[in-house]
């Protein structure tokens, strides 16, 4: 209700303060809800910072839905959240139509075969790798028509390799339409910077600016 009404705050940091806690600063109600919300209607907050908050895929959907209509938001960290796949494809939704945000950080994202985003250890790996590719394809896509983010970050603890270099091959493909994206921070387990230079070496062709770092190393083409 505070960020409903606030026309001053421009920085919120609750990082680290699980959603799911007595101390929790939304200890009545669900946190994405609250936020998505809040994000409909505020005009002041440019920076939002919830890395480890305990979000879930139900959160991220609905703080993607005030995303979608906010016109302030300029910064937005969800770095270490069981934000799952579906989480991920609400948020390319919503970057279809934002136009302020400029740096997305959805590095160490969680996936599940189902998309609620806990992780379980016994669960189909394969099957939620396969369902955190459609996540990400689906943010790609979103790329091509939004070029007000510049910065974004993209990582999962279990997607490897091979699913990682399709995650790849998506984004390169979306970088020679998109003409906003300055860096592109990928995090993938096992991917190399041989990789990323082999998925994007068409799009380094056609001088694009965006550039391209995995693992934190910047590549060279």
């Amino acid at each position: 209700d505070m960020l409903k009404s606030n026309t001053t705050l421009k920085t919120l940091d609750a990082g680290s303060c699980h959603a799911y806690l007595d101390s929790s600063p939304f200890p009545d109600t669900q946190p994405g809800i609250a936020l998505g919300e809040a994000l409909k209607v505020n005009e002041s907050l440019r920076e939002l910072c919830l890395t480890n908050f305990g979000f879930s895929t139900e959160d991220t959907i609905c703080l993607s839905e005030g995303l979608q209509v906010n016109t302030s938001l300029e910064k937005l960290n969800l770095y270490e959240n069981a934000i799952g796949s579906k989480g991920i494809m609400a948020i390319a939704n919503a970057l279809s139509y934002n136009t302020t945000l400029q740096e997305l950080n959805i590095d160490c994202s969680n996936f599940d075969s189902g998309g609620s985003g806990l992780v379980y250890p016994d669960i189909d790996t394969a099957a939620a790798n396969e369902f955190a590719v459609v996540g990400y394809n689906e943010l790609a896509l979103s790329l091509k028509t939004n070029n007000s983010l510049k910065r974004l970050w993209i990582g999962a603890d279990r997607v490897g390799r091979e699913d990682g270099i399709k995650v790849l091959k998506s984004f390169a493909d979306a970088v020679k339409y998109n003409y906003g994206l300055e860096e592109l921070h990928i995090n993938f387990e096992g991917l190399s910077e041989g990789d990323g230079i082999t998925a994007f070496q068409e799009a380094a062709g056609l001088n694009f600016m965006c550039r391209i770092f995995i693992h934190q190393r910047e590549l060279i083409f």
